[in-house]
């Protein structure tokens, strides 16, 4: 290697000299998603001045945080909204701040463990921007409607564009498990009866290898796929670490994970390109996305329940509900006093990161340099904190998002998000077409680009995942807009 390249890494180093032992480094990692050097590409910038303006002051892990901050994916969530009732009164908040608050957790956390921050940052800021609108709602009606498609095409009740030829997995993509296709497939694939039609589907719809309950749609896969790869045309993007793609992949605390090894492959027959990500990409960061993510999202919703309580009439009536619910499950005194008299917002982040810092710490430090494992983790609450979060998450469940008209408005988004789905697909890609030609201008696709994306509309079964790719880049009132329900 060269004074140079030793140069920047030298540099980095530096930068990450104040982490942990057991926090993940840059000099930890060997590979880019596609098997490349990911060191050597730095190299070669550090060696021209232009280059090493550029990368001063930022590890290759600031630089991924930075490209998914100013992504196209991550703007679209500013114009997503979640909304909360409480009887009439309403009050929406939009998606962003969602991910720059579990950001900022996760950073909180990592902080003060020694733990990478940029890469926890990174995969925070990344885990959700393959969301589509209307947020938890848009994500159910997408996984029953790719589902219900893909059962329709098994079935012959719909047919591929007449006169198109789509490109099949020997020409464009294939996701291959360990040992070829020795690992189970999801059982919404698995179940399909027409053995082409199964491999088209692992070509061309994201699945995870190795997991037999996976979805057919969830955000962490949409945004690794939005983020791997240029969806439309099937390319490779510019690649992340695999640490960073395996954090946003399985971002979720709450999923449920199977026993065998994870494995995740994409070969793109066209130029060899190959994304491989596998659960020995866990870090300690990403553990702590998990809890920052379900975190905030119960201390969020909290907050807006008791706005909509507020403007009912009712002050702090959703705190005063949830205090009385826990207090039989012997809650600590921080978390007590944050409840009540007057609820306390940041004590109850306060309180969960305080408890995850301590116990994280013990359990890092007598496990010395053990990796991570998803068998043991090793970041993680204590018993009596993971109980008030699970009790907290029941408690929204059972008397904040039961409240009958959010019922209401959910069945209105369900049908939504199916029927602007339903225009991308059935209408044999015309309006899907139209939709690529719009960002095919305001991205600056090239021809090329732009005639690569409409033949592959060809394939019925990429026509159902780039129906999802388009809706995961669309605002709410996007979708107003193609269905022609937007205000005049």
């Amino acid at each position: 290697m060269s004074n140079m390249a030793e140069g920047y890494l030298a540099h980095v180093r530096a930068i990450e000299s104040g982490l942990n032992r057991y926090a993940f480094k840059t000099n930890s990692v060997t590979t880019f998603t596609d098997s490349t050097d990911a060191i050597k590409s730095f190299e070669d910038q550090w060696r021209e001045e232009s280059g090493r303006a550029r990368l001063s002051g930022r590890t290759p892990l600031m630089l991924e945080r930075d490209r998914i901050l100013y992504s196209e994916e991550l703007r679209s969530q500013s114009d997503r909204h979640h909304i909360l009732f409480f009887g009439d009164a309403r009050v929406a908040r939009d998606y962003a701040s969602h991910i720059l608050r579990m950001s900022q957790v996760s950073r909180a956390i990592c902080g003060r463990l020694g733990l990478n921050s940029d890469l926890a940052e990174a995969i925070a800021l990344g885990a959700k921007v393959g969301g589509v609108p209307f947020i938890h709602v848009g994500k159910k009606a997408v996984d029953r409607w790719v589902r219900a498609k893909i059962k329709s095409l098994d079935t012959g009740t719909s047919q591929p564009v007449a006169g198109v030829a789509g490109r099949r997995r020997n020409d464009q993509l294939a996701l291959l498990g360990r040992d070829g296709n020795s690992l189970p497939l999801p059982t919404w694939v698995d179940e399909l009866e027409d053995p082409k039609l199964r491999e088209d589907v692992k070509a061309f719809v994201p699945w995870a290898a190795g997991a037999t309950d996976a979805a057919a749609y969830s955000s962490g896969q949409q945004s690794y796929w939005a983020l791997s790869l240029r969806p439309f045309q099937l390319q490779a993007r510019r690649p992340f670490v695999p640490q960073t793609m395996y954090g946003i992949w399985n971002h979720s605390l709450t999923a449920q994970r199977d026993t065998a090894r994870f494995r995740h492959e994409v070969v793109l027959r066209a130029d060899g390109t190959q994304l491989t990500i596998t659960d020995s990409h866990l870090t300690h960061e990403a553990v702590v996305v998990r809890y920052a993510d379900d975190v905030t999202w119960v201390v969020e919703n909290l907050s807006e329940a008791s706005k909509a309580s507020s403007l009912a009439n009712r002050p702090n009536e959703t705190f005063n509900n949830l205090a009385s619910e826990l207090r039989s499950n012997d809650v600590p005194a921080e978390l007590q006093t944050a409840l009540s008299p007057v609820p306390d917002l940041g004590q109850i982040y306060t309180y969960f990161i305080n408890d995850l810092v301590k116990c994280s710490q013990a359990a890092l430090t007598d496990a010395g340099d053990a990796a991570p494992s998803e068998t043991q983790p090793l970041v993680g609450l204590s018993e009596t904190a993971s109980r008030m979060l699970r009790s907290m998450k029941r408690f929204l469940g059972d008397r904040v998002f039961s409240e009958e008209r959010i019922e209401y408005r959910n069945r209105t988004l369900e049908a939504l998000t199916a029927t602007v789905l339903d225009v991308f697909w059935d209408t044999r890609g015309k309006a899907l077409h139209s939709y690529l030609v719009e960002r095919a201008k305001l991205e600056g696709w090239t021809p090329d680009d732009l005639a690569a994306s409409t033949a592959l509309l060809g394939d019925p079964v990429h026509r159902v995942q780039a129906s999802v790719d388009a809706l995961s880049l669309m605002s709410d009132r996007e979708v107003y807009r193609v269905l022609g329900l937007e205000a005049q």
